[in-house]
């Protein structure tokens, strides 16, 4: 693991990926101006490459940190193993390597109920908020944000993730594509 170039600040929510519409980061920042002040000392890091108009808005806004560009694997895993938890708001989708990726870190996620989600995530390591609902989404961040242990709880859950989800164990996925390849 390796720090990114740009400073990360001490608390922060999390999302990682392409910066597109469908992602909800637009979602994002009306959870944010719903809090605000309830989020504390917590910041939003949004790390990717992309196009998202909302980028335009939440670049300058003091409550985020923006790494536009694309992010190296060692910079990736030091940026999850230190958020709060990761962010998935989609508003579409119809699978994603995000919680998979994330969970290697046991990092908690905090998502739009979608059924590409509701695959992996339950509420043993994640929680839910309904799509496009910023309201839901505002108080899924409180809830962590004022409930340390339950954040602490969710990330020991997830520790167990390849006991409890094998098939999505990227060790148990390596070994099957040797197998494949191999034979």
């Amino acid at each position: 693991q390796m720090p990114p170039k740009e400073p990360l600040p001490e608390k922060y929510f999390l999302f990682y990926g392409y910066l597109l519409p469908y992602k909800g980061l637009s979602l994002i920042k009306e959870a944010v101006d719903i809090l605000g002040d309830k989020m504390q000392d917590y910041k939003i890091v949004l790390a990717g490459k992309g196009n998202d108009p909302i980028l335009s808005q939440v670049v300058s806004h003091k409550r985020f940190v923006v790494f536009s560009r694309f992010i190296p694997n060692r910079e990736l895993a030091y940026i999850i193993t230190n958020a709060y938890a990761v962010l998935c708001p989609y508003k579409t989708m119809s699978q994603s390597g995000i919680p998979q990726t994330t969970f290697v870190f046991n990092t908690p996620i905090i998502a739009s109920d979608l059924e590409g989600f509701k695959e992996i995530i339950d509420h043993n390591n994640g929680i839910f908020f309904k799509v496009n609902d910023a309201q839901g989404l505002a108080d899924a961040m409180l809830r962590l944000i004022e409930d340390e242990e339950l954040r602490d709880l969710l990330s020991y859950n997830i520790s167990n993730f390849n006991v409890n989800y094998p098939s999505y164990d990227w060790v148990k996925i390596k070994d099957l594509y040797k197998l494949l390849f191999l034979h």
